[in-house]
C-alpha cells in the first residue's frame, strides 16, 4: 500500500509539472536543456545594453540548491538565486577580491554584480537568458555555453 501511495504522489507531481510547462516568458522547463535556467553555464553577452568586454569571461551557473556562482570577469562569486513562481530572487552575493588591471574589467565586474543582485525576473529564449529588475527590462543578457 505504501508503494501505491508513493507512486500516486510521484505521478501527481509529474502531471502537475508537465501541466505547468512554460508560463508566459518568465519560467523554464528543466526537462529541455535549451530552456533550463538551472544547469548550463551562461556567458554574459551584454549588460545594460552594452556588449561585454572582449576577452572578458563573465559567467553564471544556477544550481538546484538555490545558488548561483561563476566568474565576474576577474573574481569568482557565489550567492543565493531562487527562481520561484516566474520570479527570481538573487543575493546577497560574495566574491573574491583580486584586482585586475585590464582596462574596464573592474568597472564591468562591479556593474555586473550590482545588476545581478537587482535581478527579479528572467526570460529564456532558446540559448539566450535575459535577467532584469522587471519583466521585459533585460539588463543582463547571456548565451548558453
Amino acid at each position: 500500500m505504501r508503494h501505491v501511495l508513493r507512486f500516486a504522489a510521484l505521478a501527481a507531481a509529474v502531471v502537475t509539472s508537465a501541466a505547468c510547462g512554460r508560463t508566459g516568458d518568465l519560467t523554464s522547463d528543466r526537462t529541455d536543456p535549451a530552456t533550463a535556467l538551472v544547469g548550463p553555464t551562461w556567458r554574459l553577452a551584454s549588460l545594460d545594453g552594452r556588449a561585454a568586454l572582449p576577452g572578458s569571461r563573465v559567467t553564471a551557473v544556477f544550481a538546484e540548491d538555490g545558488r548561483v556562482a561563476g566568474s565576474a570577469g576577474c573574481n569568482a562569486y557565489t550567492g543565493r538565486a531562487n527562481p520561484s513562481a516566474g520570479r527570481l530572487e538573487v543575493g546577497p552575493l560574495a566574491s573574491t577580491r583580486m584586482f585586475c588591471d585590464v582596462d574596464g574589467v573592474m568597472t564591468q565586474e562591479a556593474a555586473y554584480l550590482g545588476l545581478l543582485e537587482k535581478a527579479t525576473a528572467y526570460r529564456i529564449a532558446g540559448a539566450r537568458l535575459e535577467l532584469g529588475p522587471a519583466t521585459g527590462a533585460a539588463t543582463l543578457v547571456f548565451t548558453m555555453e
